[in-house]
């Protein structure tokens, strides 16, 4: 062997020549050459093992010959085009995948090893701790690269079903992320996990025992899953090649959402609207045209379309769990990402291929009508439905739904009217009775707003002052205890304010007999003139659909509205409702709640049953969405 090749052969001869490779793609057989020797020659000895907190040479060795691996798949990604039909594969290219290829089953088992040390080890200076985090980034690309580059070829799920593949990229994701592991490490790694899951059907079993490995690496880094799912979403496109990969993290999602509590208040503040943007762009005429003139060797167009369809169910049925249990936030994200229009656009979708309505997606549109009429009531609701409607009329998108899906468009007629109805008409008034002193010895039992206070340890009985509380607590003793004994399990939060009261009257209000009340209402109290003394009138309360932002107040006879009595400038009422009612809090950030401009303190407070009165649709939504159709719209 000559000097030369002594020392092409080296440590420092691997790392020029892969240096050498980023810049020029003809030196890339050489440096695969180079690869090769060590894959062959370089052993894993026992001593390697605390190599990995000091990196040694041989450490260094590895790493260098994955990252040779890693540049060639870049060069060959770089020629595809990324799969996207911009230019075919070279020659060169398909050697250059055959090559790596080759190499695939040392190079897994070098991967596999470094991730698996990497975890196991702290590093014990400086350069042991930037070794190791370029390390990551070096193999998670290397595996994210390998996984899309192999799709259609013989040899694609050899790579996948390596034995611990799943479970590598798992721990190498939430190992970066917990040791502030560099963006591209993360990106890559979701990559590789979407693909992962949407080729290997049959391991979501296997998928699912691996999440639950790392909850607790969940539970200690609260924004794990918020992170994981953020990724997901960011880095998948809606395009001809890469569709199928959408099932991946909407499978992911769905099950991140039922095990993991974690993700709920992501869930309703982004989520909903990530999912609308996807169907958004499944139904868009770009997408359209893409598959109609689809030029790609893996892909008809026939089987392009059956991927959108599949893809929009999907999405649809994540929205319908997502809308059952969550409710006002879910809907409001899920309008705001156009999801009604996309509704009518997926008719044209249908139209084009000749094909009728799908039956089940009909079905599972129906009911996400359904729960948004119910939800109308809410202002924000109502606008956004009143909005998407007059899109859709603006591009004349109704005839062609009435005449391919029926039933959609009957479901839609009541959105419709019922949103409209809401949006424009005038107040209502809900009357509630005054809170009464429990002081039975008191002359005057109807108690001032200003001057209320709740006994604080059963929370219900009311009381004018505090005088009045202690001459009554000799008889209110044994009733309080009983009160405490009958609560939840839970400290509450006690507050000894009237908007306590009101809360509590409205999360158990009926919202069709509230809407039922009208302006004679009032009319009728008005009609008395105030004769009485101001404290004997029953609280009113007034909701505006017209303004912006709409008004949520109490009105008492006889005294000024004033700002303070507007129920949404009160958000910690409603948590408070919500801690007592063992329901959690749906929005942990009080600087969210303060800052909504609507009625979302209302979160999930409205009480339905899916389909109500329509056996068909009931049937309908059971096989739809499952154990979801007998939950609330509240909080779990």
């Amino acid at each position: 062997m000559t000097a030369d090749s002594a020392t092409m052969n080296s440590a420092s001869g691997l790392t020029r020549a892969v240096s050498t490779v980023r810049k020029d793609l003809s030196a890339c057989p050489r440096m695969l050459s180079l690869v090769s020797h060590h894959l062959r020659t370089k052993k894993m000895l026992h001593d390697l093992r605390s190599s990995l907190e000091t990196p040694t040479a041989t450490a260094r060795v590895m790493v260098d010959c994955i990252d040779g691996l890693r540049t060639a798949l870049q060069w060959e990604s770089k020629q595809n085009g990324y799969g996207c039909g911009k230019g075919k594969p070279s020659k060169h290219h398909g050697m250059l995948k055959e090559r790596v290829m080759e190499h695939w089953s040392v190079a897994w088992k070098w991967s596999s090893f470094l991730v698996e040390e990497i975890i196991a080890k702290e590093p014990l200076s400086v350069e042991g701790t930037e070794f190791q985090r370029w390390t990551l980034e070096v193999v998670a690309e290397f595996l994210r690269l390998l996984a899309f580059e192999i799709q259609g070829c013989p040899r694609e799920f050899e790579a996948l079903k390596a034995p611990g593949f799943l479970s590598t990229l798992v721990q190498l994701w939430f190992h970066a992320l917990r040791h502030g592991g560099s963006s591209a490490a993360l990106r890559d790694t979701a990559f590789s996990l979407i693909l992962f899951d949407s080729i290997n059907f049959s391991t979501m079993d296997g998928f699912v025992e691996v999440i639950d490995q790392v909850n607790g690496i969940m539970k200690d880094t609260p924004d794990a899953a918020t992170i994981c799912c953020t990724h997901i979403f960011n880095i998948i496109q809606c395009n001809t090649v890469n569709m199928r990969l959408l099932d991946g993290p909407l499978a992911f999602v769905a099950y991140a959402m039922e095990f993991h509590d974690l993700l709920s208040s992501f869930i309703t503040c982004r989520l909903p609207s990530l999912i609308a943007s996807v169907m958004v762009h499944l139904t868009s005429s770009k997408l359209s045209y893409d598959l109609v003139n689809i030029d790609d060797v893996k892909w008809d167009r026939y089987t392009q379309e059956n991927m959108v369809e599949f893809v929009y169910l999907r999405c649809a049925r994540i929205l319908g769990s997502w809308f059952i249990k969550y409710g006002h936030p879910c809907i409001i994200e899920a309008l705001r990402g156009r999801f009604l229009p996309s509704l009518f656009k997926n008719a044209l979708f249908f139209k084009r291929r000749s094909n009728p309505f799908q039956s089940d997606l009909q079905g599972i549109c129906c009911c996400l009508l359904e729960m948004i009429t119910r939800y109308s009531i809410y202002p924000t609701i109502s606008r956004l439905v009143v909005k998407s409607c007059r899109y859709i009329k603006k591009h004349d998108l109704g005839p062609l739904v009435e005449s391919t899906a029926p039933l959609l468009w009957n479901s839609w007629r009541l959105l419709d009217d019922t949103a409209m109805q809401r949006y424009t008409q005038i107040p209502s008034y809900f009357f509630t009775q005054r809170e009464v002193c429990g002081n039975p010895q008191w002359i005057n039992p109807y108690i001032r707003p200003r001057d209320v206070k709740r006994c604080s340890g059963c929370l219900v009985v009311h009381y004018c002052s505090r005088d009045c509380q202690r001459d009554d607590w000799t008889g209110h003793q044994l009733t309080c205890k009983h009160l405490m004994s009958d609560r939840k399990a839970g400290r509450p939060v006690k507050i000894n304010t009237l908007e306590h009261d009101f809360a509590e009257s409205m999360v158990s209000l009926d919202f069709s007999t509230f809407l039922v009340e009208t302006e004679g209402t009032r009319a009728e109290l008005e009609e008395q003139h105030l004769t009485e003394p101001e404290e004997r009138y029953p609280m009113v309360v007034e909701v505006l659909y017209n303004v912006a932002p709409p008004r949520l107040g109490r009105i008492y006879p006889g005294e000024d509205v004033d700002v303070d009595s507007e129920i949404y400038r009160a958000p910690e009422v409603w948590m408070a409702l919500e801690r007592r009612r063992g329901r959690g809090i749906l929005l942990r950030d009080a600087s969210v709640w303060q800052k909504a401009p609507n009625l979302s303190m209302f979160t999930g407070l409205l009480e339905y049953t899916c389909c109500q009165g329509n056996s068909a649709s009931s049937s309908v939504c059971r096989s739809f969405f499952g154990s979801h159709q007998s939950k609330s719209g509240s909080i779990p």
